[in-house]
């Protein structure tokens, strides 16, 4: 297998070139002959753009070369759009964004910790591989053990996730009820729902993906509404996907570990993108997640 990296162009082993043109469209083209039986495109999949890079390079791949091409895109544009959000409204996920991958009869598509199962019923030839390997290294390297941590589950749709993490470490989990405003989107109300002291143990709040960040800065308000004695028990964000649309802060929140799955992260004292070196950096932890693609998930 060989790898054409869109996302590193240094480190792609099959190397190509990016023409940008002055109306904005851009396209990919493979400028030196390879040799493989399989090809697995490393990109992103956070915007059309992205899109329009990976239509490219496939194309350019089938109009030279038979074989298998895989895809590797750890996010997944639309995936939140995962309903119609009115009543014989437009269902983006299905009616937009899968149609076009679809189209491009890939053997493979390899997303990491998709938002919700509504992909495999409606995207071609999809894999999924959940980030529990991101989550236990997380734990691992920084010295966590299970006793010393409590799982918490933001909403009802994270549970599923969070008891993917608990088989490997055996931690409670705190799960929360979140109310919206229908019409608006805006959290209403969050409870939490555990009754135990949870000594000095630190909170781990587990999700795929931080947006703006809103739920999780309620979640840890709730946390400490509830147990005001436990002020100085750590409260850490991992998620899969950071977006961080209202930046990298969010209130209540003493850790945050995410990956540069959506987007590169700047390269300031507030990011890094080595694993070994998290432990040196005081608020926001990025780890690299193209970086292990091959060996974590066994794509070659």
């Amino acid at each position: 297998m060989k790898i054409l990296d869109l996302t590193n162009l240094e480190n792609s082993e099959i190397k190509y070139k990016i023409s940008q043109f002055p109306d904005s469209q851009q396209s990919t083209s493979i400028v030196v002959d390879f040799d493989a039986d399989r090809i697995l495109i490393k990109s992103r999949l956070s915007s059309f753009k992205d899109l329009e890079l990976i239509i490219c390079a496939v194309q350019d791949l089938r109009n030279r070369w038979k074989g298998e091409i895989h895809l590797f895109t750890p996010y997944f544009l639309g995936a939140r759009s995962d309903r119609a959000f009115q009543y014989d409204g437009l269902h983006y996920l299905k009616q937009v964004i899968c149609p076009i991958i679809n189209s491009l009869e890939l053997d493979s598509i390899i997303i990491l910790d998709p938002h919700s199962n509504v992909l495999e019923g409606c995207l071609n030839n999809f894999s999924s591989y959940y980030s529990h390997n991101f989550y236990t290294r997380v734990f691992g390297d920084l010295g966590f053990k299970h006793e010393k941590i409590v799982l918490v589950a933001p909403d009802a749709g994270a549970y599923k996730r969070v008891e993917k993490v608990q088989k490997s470490w055996g931690s409670d989990i705190i799960t929360c009820n979140k109310t919206r405003n229908l019409s608006t989107g805006e959290i209403t109300g969050l409870e939490l729902n555990w009754g135990m002291d949870q000594g000095d143990k630190t909170f781990v709040i587990v999700d795929d993906i931080c947006d703006g960040g809103r739920t999780f800065e309620e979640v840890a308000k709730a946390i400490r509404k509830s147990y005001p004695s436990k002020k100085k028990n750590p409260i850490i964000l991992v998620v899969t996907h950071g977006i961080f649309s209202k930046g990298y802060t969010l209130k209540g929140i003493d850790k945050i570990y995410t990956t540069n799955s959506f987007k590169e992260m700047e390269k300031n004292e507030y990011f890094n993108n080595s694993f070994k070196e998290m432990e040196k950096n005081e608020y926001f932890n990025v780890y690299n997640i193209f970086e292990d693609t091959v060996m974590w998930y066994g794509l070659c």
